[in-house]
């Protein structure tokens, strides 16, 4: 039985996840920094491979907040 599928979300609720937007990340899985597969046009998205990604925000004062899941 392969558990990645068992342990699989969307792009829409990792961004919910992360608190970034979908399409950053659909551009975090292509790069390979999200541990996911494309599944034709979708990406189907390892929830546990989320641990340890490290997100960046640029605030209004031009610096710059850390985020890590």
């Amino acid at each position: 039985m392969n558990t990645f599928l068992h342990n699989t979300i969307g792009v829409h609720e990792a961004a919910s996840i992360l608190n970034v937007s979908p399409g950053h990340v659909k551009n975090l899985c292509a790069q390979g920094k999200i541990v996911a597969k494309k599944i034709g046009k979708t990406w189907v998205i390892d929830r546990l491979g989320l641990r340890g990604v490290r997100i960046v925000h640029a605030t209004s004062n031009n610096t710059r907040n850390y985020k890590t899941i």
